[in-house]
């Protein structure tokens, strides 16, 4: 841009010695006047063209700062959600652990249970056999007690 002012500026001040070296030339001059009035009105429109694009670059600078802006903080937002993730599948993992725990622990209960269930039925069993020879043995005692 400021190659661009520079130039215009130089533009300017050839069309300013034209026009001075017009002046002092007289009438013969005068077409040499005119060339330097074009060269001077060149001049200040490349002036405010190199005003529109210094304003246009200006705000696409600026626009691509708020860019840049606003991908830091998606960039520090995708982060913090990172974290998060990680520490959400921390979490289930140890409600996976938990559920594992549990699990195994029912299935002993369940093999415990089955086994007492066993050991009762024996139990029972084996009542049943003193029944029998209890009864067996009152039968028994009243046949000997019989005269």
């Amino acid at each position: 841009m400021n190659k661009m002012k520079i130039k215009k500026n130089e533009a300017k001040g050839v069309a300013l010695n034209a026009a001075i070296e017009a002046a002092s030339s007289g009438d013969a001059g005068m077409g040499f006047a005119v060339v330097a009035e074009e060269v001077r009105r060149l001049a200040d429109d490349s002036g405010k063209t190199v005003k529109v694009i210094t304003e246009i670059v200006e705000a696409v600078q600026s626009e691509t700062l708020t860019a840049i802006e606003s991908m830091d903080v998606s960039t520090k937002e995708m982060l913090k959600g990172e974290s998060l993730i990680e520490k959400i599948a921390e979490n289930f993992n140890e409600i996976n652990i938990g559920i594992k725990k549990t699990s195994a622990m029912t299935n002993e209960i369940s093999v415990a249970g089955s086994e007492q269930s066993k050991g009762t039925e024996k139990v029972v069993a084996s009542i049943n056999e003193v029944v029998v020879i209890a009864r067996k043995s009152s039968i028994t005692t009243e046949e000997i007690s019989k005269p």
